[in-house]
Parts: C-alpha cells; structure tokens; sequence
C-alpha cells in the first residue's frame, strides 16, 4: 500500500526506520532507498527517481531519523489520503506562507500547526508542540521530515529538478505546488519522534532567497482560514526580520543581504517595525565590522 522513500545517510538509521516501519505501519510497504553518502545528488532528483520505481498507489518521503510511535498509522494515513481532494500530508506546518522570505513556519499566532516530538537524540529533552485537536488539520505548507501523498498526485507534481540542486525548500516547493489544486493537512492522530532540531545553515538561506525569487514571489502570500489584511502585513514584516537576524547569525557576510535589507526597510514604519529595524542595524553593523 505504502511506498516508502529515503534518501540516506546512514545505514544504522535506515536499518532503524525501516525495522520500527515494519512494525508499526499495520498495511504492506516496500523500502525504496537510496545510498547518498558518496554522491551527494540533490533531494529532489533523488526523491524522483526512487518515486517513478514505485509500486504502491500512496508515498511517503521520509527523513530516516525518525520513529513513529502510534499502531497501524499506515491504515490511518490511507483512508485519508484515498480522498481525491486529498495532497500532502505531514506533521508539521502552516496555514500561511508569507510573500516575505522565510521557511514553513511564520510568526502569526496560530498559523504554526505541529504534532511531532522534535528532540536531538534519544537521551535529551522533548520538544512538544501542539497546537491542534483534529485528527487532520488544513494547511498550506509542509515540512519536509514526512510527506505522505497519492502516487498520481506526485506524478502530476513531480519534485522541480530544474530549480531544487541541493538538499533545501524541496518541501515547501512541492506543498505549494499541490495547494493550488489540492488540500494539504497535518497529521494530529499519529505521534512521530524526529531526532533533529533542523539544520539552517547559510546554504538554506540562499536556497530560500532563490527558490522565492524564481518561483514563488509572485503567487505569495498563500492562506487558508481568515487572515486580516492587517495580520497579514504584521505578519510579513515580522516574517522577513526573523528571516533576517537568522542570516546574520548564519551567513552575516552574503552577498544577498543589502538588497534584503532594503526590502526590508519598505515596511511602513510601524513602532514595531523601527523597533525591528534598529535591531537588525545594530546586528548588521557589527557584522560588518567583524570582517
């Protein structure tokens, strides 16, 4: 019933995966997985090529560390996904995605939907986040640590090879693509554990700046529920300053950052915003004087 897709590194972990798959998952599966470590191939590419081998009518892209923790998911997951309005499914998401530059999650309160124990190993503390009662939760944006969704529905949305060469925004690119013709949702009635707290390197700011400004700029922002027009705009500034202290920390001497800043400096000049902007000022000047 369940194609499941990995692009590995680690062949404890895969072994892992698949083993915890095994039990859990309650309908048939087979592993389609592919050795990364030495060639490094883009996700996207990867994820193609694993998908078109595929003989099961549902996916699911999947990070090998994780560990899913709830009987049977498998027949959960596939009476929902049999609906033909049905696109990606994941565990964690938003109901908004911001014209602003940014990853899945955004800043306006209630628009971060997330069932997922997200922890660094086994031996540290939990991080729970929760913010929904229903077993599945509209949203427009998906992260990408599980992406379940029929096979036509990928093969009418194949992962863009053309504008993805790394491993970032493969997600974010996809979730968006099916929400134009589909309805994407959070998973709220299966509990997952995933062993990363997220990776956001200066390489995943570039790819965020370039996949918005060859794609998406145009079509954003995206909402479903009802979002003020004030909101919005709250939303999009905070969205980009976060956006933009995370560069500096990251990458604080790219060659992208004065034209964001200039973006930026657009915003009307709300309390908040100054507030904002001072912040961002100081952070970049010293920066600057870093070099």
């Amino acid at each position: 019933m369940f194609s499941i897709i990995v692009c590995s590194i680690s062949p404890e972990r895969l072994a892992a995966l698949q083993q915890n798959i095994a039990k859990t998952i309650g309908t048939p599966f087979e592993m389609i997985a592919y050795d990364n470590r030495k060639d490094s191939r883009p996700i996207a590419t990867v994820y193609n090529e694993c998908a078109a081998k595929s003989n099961y009518p549902y996916l699911l892209f999947v990070h090998e560390d994780v560990e899913f923790k709830t009987s049977n998911w498998g027949l959960i997951l596939a009476e929902k996904l049999q609906e033909d309005t049905c696109g990606v499914i994941g565990f964690a998401g938003s109901s908004i995605k911001s014209h602003s530059y940014s990853g899945w999650p955004q800043p306006l309160k209630g628009s971060k939907i997330v069932h997922v124990w997200q922890h660094q190993n086994k031996d540290s503390p939990y991080f729970w986040h929760e913010n929904i009662s229903a077993p599945f939760t509209p949203c427009i944006t998906v992260d990408g640590l599980a992406l379940f969704l029929q096979r036509r529905i990928w093969k009418e949305n194949p992962f863009d090879e053309k504008k993805l060469h790394g491993f970032h925004c493969y997600d974010i690119d996809l979730s968006l693509t099916v929400a134009q013709k589909y309805k994407n949702y959070i998973c709220g009635c299966v509990e997952i554990d995933h062993f990363s707290l997220g990776n956001f390197s200066r390489t995943w700011y570039a790819e965020v700046v370039r996949m918005h400004r060859n794609k998406w700029r145009a079509f954003l922002p995206l909402s479903i529920g009802t979002y003020s027009k004030k909101e919005i705009e709250k939303n999009e500034e905070h969205a980009l300053y976060s956006f933009l202290r995370g560069m500096l920390k990251s990458d604080p001497h790219s060659e992208l950052l004065s034209s964001i800043l200039h973006e930026f400096l657009k915003f009307s000049n709300t309390k908040k915003h100054v507030s904002h902007w001072l912040v961002i000022l100081k952070e970049y000047i010293r920066a600057q004087l870093s070099k």
